[in-house]
């Protein structure tokens, strides 16, 4: 099953700043998603109604790349106690108005799934299929996906309808139009870049219909060792993080698969492509000084937590308090560490883009 969304999004009437970059709400918080204290020299400070009223908040942090590049929100208690409502952001003295419609209300689902996969892609969309393949294999059916661009510039691209109408249809595939600066100048606006604000925004709503949820690229692949999620997750139901240690690969040039047929070979066989088409760069830089890894996470963790490695944890500030410092918490959390646990395939891109 398909599906196709734009963010409630807000920016300033010059289009100059993003004041928030996802607006959605439940029966009990609302939440806008955005970076408001990253960038250096630059602090944007909201403040909000919802239906005419002055309401406080809370200013938190989501999922970040590194601890430099985090991206953060603002969660309002709804206490109203209506599906449609008008929130107001005030800015610099502006105020900007949106309705929040039935179209951006999320409802906590009674049976869970286990697991999402997301990610953020634009020019290397060709890598989808392999990437849907391989990970369906492992038992992940649900799937958010932010396009970095128009969605329907990505619809007109060659070889992608034919890809999702032979998509099985236990797939559920979230598309979301994430139109949004990636990288921009270090004291723009929109220094946060749009993969940062993507994986607090899925993280958020994650929690409402999935138990546990990973954010990776499309040439990145999970080395489960028990071959399932649903495995993983009934051996280990304690861990609210699983850290999958990076093996840096490459194509072995000395196999028989071309680049062209990589993408058929991971549909065919998606776990034996991976294992036999790649080879791990012993060489790379990055293998012998960057010890890198991901984190599968559980969700509804009030954390602020690394996609890469644990850092450490935050406390939430309530904004308007006199305390202007985020206190350190360390809050304990229960950790696996899973070596060799995944492949970062870091010439496939490439590779396939000269095909």
């Amino acid at each position: 099953m398909l599906s196709f969304e734009k963010p409630l999004s807000v920016r300033t009437s010059d289009d100059s700043w993003i004041l928030a970059s996802s607006i959605f709400y439940s029966d009990d918080l609302v939440y806008i998603i955005g970076n408001y204290d990253f960038f250096e020299g630059i602090k944007i400070e909201l403040s909000f109604k919802l239906d005419g009223q002055v309401v406080e908040c809370i200013h938190d942090y989501g999922p970040n790349e590194t601890t430099n590049e985090r991206s953060s929100h603002y969660i309002i208690p709804n206490s109203t106690g209506r599906r449609s409502k008008t929130l107001t952001i005030i800015f610099q003295g502006n105020e900007y108005v949106v309705e929040l419609t039935d179209a951006y209300y999320i409802q906590r689902e009674d049976d869970k799934k286990q697991i999402c996969m997301s990610t953020l892609f634009k020019s290397d969309y060709y890598l989808l299929p392999a990437y849907i393949s391989y990970y369906f294999s492992l038992g992940c059916s649900s799937f958010r996906l932010y396009y970095n661009g128009k969605i329907d510039k990505y619809l007109q691209l060659d070889d992608v309808s034919s890809f999702l109408e032979m998509l099985p249809k236990e797939i559920q595939i979230e598309f979301v139009e994430w139109d949004y600066p990636y990288w921009t100048s270090k004291n723009g606006p929109f220094r946060s870049g749009a993969q940062i604000q993507s994986l607090n925004d899925a993280y958020l709503r994650s929690k409402y219909r999935f138990d546990y949820i990973y954010f990776n690229d499309l040439d990145e692949y999970l080395s489960l060792p028990c071959s399932k999620f649903e495995n993983l997750f009934l051996c280990n139901k304690d861990i609210d993080v699983f850290q999958f240690a990076n093996k840096w690969s490459f194509f072995d040039a000395e196999t028989s698969c071309p680049y062209k047929n990589f993408v058929a070979s991971m549909i065919q066989d998606p776990l034996e492509a991976v294992l036999r088409f790649t080879a791990i760069d012993k060489d790379s830089k990055s293998n012998a000084k960057w010890n890198r890894s991901k984190c599968l996470l559980r969700t509804g963790l009030d954390l602020f937590m690394g996609v890469h490695v644990v850092h450490t944890t935050f406390k939430r500030k309530n904004i308007g308090s006199s305390d202007d410092q985020v206190q350190d918490l360390r809050t304990p959390i229960n950790l696996l560490r899973i070596e060799d646990g995944f492949w970062h395939i870091s010439n496939l891109a490439e590779k396939m883009r000269k095909v």
